[in-house]
């Protein structure tokens, strides 16, 4: 569930993007610590194409790390 308050649907996206972003890095790494290989790069769909160029130029950061684009694509 979102604690936030989107302006615009773009931001939904990006709110929701992240959340899921976070997940799949948390699982990637999850699969890792079992000696799993994980294929990359991951893809993350969104349909809102203002959100996927703005996730496209941004280098992530968390609490689990930095993102470095490749990891994590964003396609529309």
């Amino acid at each position: 569930m979102q604690k936030i308050v989107a302006s615009s649907s773009t931001e939904a996206e990006l709110i929701a993007a992240t959340s899921n972003a976070q997940d799949m890095m948390y699982l990637k790494r999850l699969l890792e610590l079992f000696v799993l290989k994980v294929a990359l790069p991951m893809v993350l769909e969104l349909y809102n194409q203002g959100a996927v160029d703005l996730v496209n130029d941004l280098v992530w950061e968390s609490k689990l790390g930095t993102w470095e684009q490749g990891s994590i694509i964003c396609k529309n």
